[in-house]
């Protein structure tokens, strides 16, 4: 038994230190990726707008720029949603962690 918990044990502290390193890793490119969609859609939507005022271009230039800041939001979105979870978590793990060790 004494052997199970110790596996448990190394294993919470495995995952906790992945997460710990993973996750804002992964918050960062969410946030990169999501801004770079925004510029080229701002690019791309400025090109088409400027088509369609002085060559008579039927292009909808709104459609490409919603579409793109929507994809843009679902990223930067993804990231703050990363973020906000694993501080909560990380914070009821430290205080429980705490307060395991106070009890020994």
């Amino acid at each position: 038994m004494q052997g199970l918990t110790l596996f448990n044990l190394n294993l919470t502290h495995l995952l906790d230190a992945f997460l710990e390193t993973a996750v804002p890793m992964i918050a960062g490119l969410a946030e990169v990726v999501g801004l770079f969609i925004i510029i080229t859609s701002l690019a791309k939507a400025t090109f088409y707008y400027v088509r369609a005022t002085f060559f008579n271009d039927h292009r909808d230039f709104h459609h490409e720029m919603s579409s793109g800041l929507t994809t843009a939001l679902e990223f930067l979105m993804s990231a703050e949603i990363a973020k906000t979870f694993c501080c909560k978590i990380w914070s009821r793990w430290c205080r429980w962690r705490l307060l395991l060790r106070c009890a020994l």
